[in-house]
């Protein structure tokens, strides 16, 4: 079955990798964050102040106003992160979309062209051995 884009509008998460949101109402910046939440790589939310925090968001709470990131912190370490919606100016797709074209044709075709070659060394050396 092929793997379907968890994005309900229509803003495809594979689209969003280099763009900036900036929502002029509550209502698109609730959608902002939630297609922030359904992408699959960091993002970076620029805050009214001026400063900004990046990393991979996890989770988001409408009726709090809260959004949560795993924030990197040295080589290995992440840590959680919360911020109000209210400090968010906008949200930039800064990092890469880690999941773009692993979809199940792209196994497939992989999966097929791996077992022709396959096949083609079993040819060979069958002919090596005087089999075929």
């Amino acid at each position: 079955m092929p793997q379907q884009d968890k994005s309900h509008s229509s803003i495809g998460c594979s689209q969003l990798e280099g763009r900036e949101i900036i929502p002029a109402t509550q209502e698109e910046l609730k959608e902002a964050i939630r297609l922030a939440f359904d992408y699959r790589g960091d993002t970076t939310l620029r805050f009214k102040d001026g400063g900004s925090m990046e990393g991979y968001v996890f989770n988001f709470d409408h009726k709090n106003r809260q959004i949560s990131l795993f924030v990197k912190e040295g080589v290995k370490e992440s840590v959680t992160k919360t911020a109000s919606y209210d400090q968010v100016a906008s949200i930039f797709f800064s990092g890469a979309d880690i999941a773009f074209g692993k979809s199940w044709d792209d196994w497939q075709t992989k999966s097929a062209k791996l077992k022709a070659e396959e096949a083609a060394r079993h040819d060979a050396q069958a002919q090596e051995l005087g089999i075929l």
